[in-house]
């Protein structure tokens, strides 16, 4: 049968729609169980018994799928606007907490030596805009909160920037589906207050702490310059193909292809081992995205 993209597209679509619908039976299944009249209930009333209860919720909410706007919404149905912003904050610190250490026990024994090592630029930057990095991702809504927990995890952030970056940078957006489900309360009102309430937090503290950097010389312009800097002579450096001209014909080849958001850096610990192993190795140079990826060896006879 002949290779088709279109097939492969449908596929990968029908793919991820599979993995979303699991992840939103899983949640629906979650909550629905603790409500007597299912999730429509949770919503209305709530499960929730006192504060200790709705943390508890809250701290296990990302291995349960569910987006933090729910627990919002039943934080606040159950405690108020005020209150349920605050306990909305802390369930979404103690989750954060549980996504961002398990994730870095694994980062900082990975992408930290290899970062100090070969992006030392770059390792600086995220090390001295870490919190930076967290405030400004909440300011994109369509990223997810536990998406930013685990990156921060993998890219071993400091524990105390996500700790405090996470708790303040999700009071806005905590307080606004809080607000939103107060019959007192209009949807112009709850987002002014909203905006208000992100713009003291959120954007506020990002520009203070972006002066005083600066001050000190560790702006995020200046040092995300440096890792600019870093990354394209990185990329020049590498942008040669080195062609080797033996062939072994008794030897069996090992055609090693990388996918579009990595390079060959992701199979050169497997090449070494193919080759100490006699086999012909064979790599291309296949670009990646924007081709600005450092580039392959080609092994050609």
């Amino acid at each position: 049968m002949a290779y088709s993209y279109a097939r492969q597209l449908r596929h990968v679509i029908l793919f991820e729609i599979t993995i979303v619908g699991v992840a939103f039976a899983i949640a629906y299944g979650f909550w629905g169980s603790l409500c007597d009249g299912g999730l429509d209930s949770c919503i209305a009333s709530g499960p929730i018994a006192g504060p200790l209860t709705f943390l508890l919720l809250s701290a296990i909410r990302p291995f349960v799928f569910t987006p933090l706007l729910f627990v919002a919404i039943v934080g606040g149905r159950a405690f108020g606007p005020f209150g349920g912003a605050l306990l909305t904050a802390a369930g979404a610190l103690l989750s954060c907490l549980w996504v961002f250490g398990i994730v870095k026990l694994i980062g900082s024994r990975l992408a930290k030596p290899w970062l100090r090592s070969n992006l030392p630029a770059t390792f600086k930057f995220i090390r001295s805009q870490d919190y930076k990095i967290v405030f400004a991702l909440r300011l994109i809504p369509l990223v997810p909160f536990d998406v930013v927990s685990f990156i921060g995890g993998a890219l071993d952030f400091r524990t105390k920037s996500m700790v405090f970056a996470t708790l303040i940078g999700a009071l806005p957006e905590a307080y606004l589906y809080a607000k939103l489900v107060d019959p007192s309360e209009t949807v112009l009102s709850a987002t002014v207050w909203s905006l208000a309430i992100f713009s003291l937090c959120v954007i506020a503290p990002l520009l203070g702490f972006e002066y005083l950097s600066r001050r000190k010389g560790t702006g995020m312009f200046q040092t995300m310059k440096a890792m600019y800097r870093e990354l394209h002579d990185e990329v020049r450096r590498s942008n040669d193909i080195v062609r080797r001209q033996t062939f072994e014909a008794t030897k069996t080849p090992v055609l090693l292809l990388y996918g579009f958001f990595s390079s060959r850096r992701a199979v050169t610990v497997l090449e070494k081992m193919l080759i100490a192993r006699g086999h012909q190795v064979l790599s291309f140079n296949l670009g990646g995205m924007m081709a600005a990826h450092n580039p392959q060896y080609l092994d050609v006879a």
